[in-house]
């Protein structure tokens, strides 16, 4: 499972207890770094649930001051003087109350805080698809998101957003109202990792390097006019990648399924020798395009077998459309 092959390394976010007081806008870190340049050490990129999409975060410019246990309040004085308009309501709270903490303190003692700072999948808390996103710019997160730490983000976002890992979800999660599910780490730790070989693992890598690309460049992609007849086929593209990836994992849980169906995709990629993101000189996007435009080809093999891939009852079971 999931949990044993990150080693366990599933952290949830920060409770504040207060969140106007330690959540901030742009405009006030700036100032309080304006203020007094100690302010940069503590004050982290912070996310909230809502902020978690499939693939990519849509990071907000929220700000925490991350004041936690040890930290010498009179070393950064315009965070001081930012926290004791709310000391009042600081005081009262259960941490300071009843575990002795120092009033501008965030509450427990989040002993890993550190993994906040590292390579990771970011999880919201509720979701009604997967919705699992890659970070590598070292954001904190609120109670609403939990974290995957791992050194093979790209690999297991690539599995977790699939549909077979979301039909599982549904199997195992608790419910909520209008569809959505929760993402605890209690239910995504059990999600299933099979070995895998060293091949699929890479295709697996490259196709999510190249979606985790284009879902940051089409993210500001403009609604009507020239501009957006253009990236049409980049929409299209990114979507086309994603059922491909999909198309490789439902044949790595499921090989004699879709096997004895004639449905073989990883054969294909082989042939295909996909470059990886990295090894791509130029325009990558015009690279992707060219990539596209040919396993796209409505007599390629792995446009054919993806087409019919939906005509299977097992495929059909595990369900519907992301």
């Amino acid at each position: 499972p999931l949990g044993e092959y990150v080693n366990n390394r599933f952290y949830r976010g920060i409770v504040t207890g207060l969140n106007q007081a330690f959540v901030v806008d742009r405009t006030t870190r700036d100032r309080l770094i304006a203020e007094h340049t100690s302010s940069t050490e503590i004050l982290k990129p912070f996310l909230r649930g809502r902020d978690v999409k499939r693939w990519r975060v849509n990071y907000q410019d929220l700000w925490l001051i991350f004041t936690r246990k040890g930290t010498q309040i009179n070393n950064y004085p315009a965070i001081k003087r930012h926290l004791e308009q709310f000391r009042e309501s600081l005081e009262k709270r259960l941490n300071v109350v009843r575990d002795g903490d120092e009033w501008f303190q965030i509450p427990y003692a989040i002993n890993y805080w550190q993994e906040f700072e590292r390579s990771k999948i970011v999880i919201p808390a509720i979701a009604q698809s997967v919705e699992y996103a890659a970070d590598f710019s070292g954001y904190y997160g609120n109670d609403k998101t939990s974290i995957c730490v791992t050194d093979e983000v790209e690999f297991l976002l690539g599995i977790l957003n699939s549909k077979i890992m979301w039909w599982f979800i549904q199997q195992i999660a608790a419910s909520k109202q209008g569809g959505f599910y929760e993402f605890k780490p209690m239910y995504v730790t059990k999600i299933p990792i099979l070995s895998t070989t060293d091949e699929t693992k890479k295709a697996i890598e490259t196709l999510v390097d190249y979606i985790l690309f284009l879902a940051k460049e089409l993210k500001d992609i403009p609604s009507h006019g020239v501009a957006l007849a253009a990236s049409a086929e980049d929409k299209l593209m990114l979507s086309y990648f994603e059922q491909i990836l999909n198309a490789i994992v439902m044949e790595l849980y499921l090989p004699e399924e879709l096997h004895a169906a004639n449905k073989y995709f990883m054969r294909h990629i082989r042939t295909e020798n996909l470059p990886s993101l990295k090894e791509m000189k130029g325009n990558k996007i015009e690279s992707l395009r060219v990539i596209f435009r040919r396993i796209f080809d409505r007599d390629h093999p792995l446009r054919v077998n993806n087409y019919f891939l939906d005509s299977m009852e097992v495929v059909r079971q595990i369900g519907g459309k992301l």
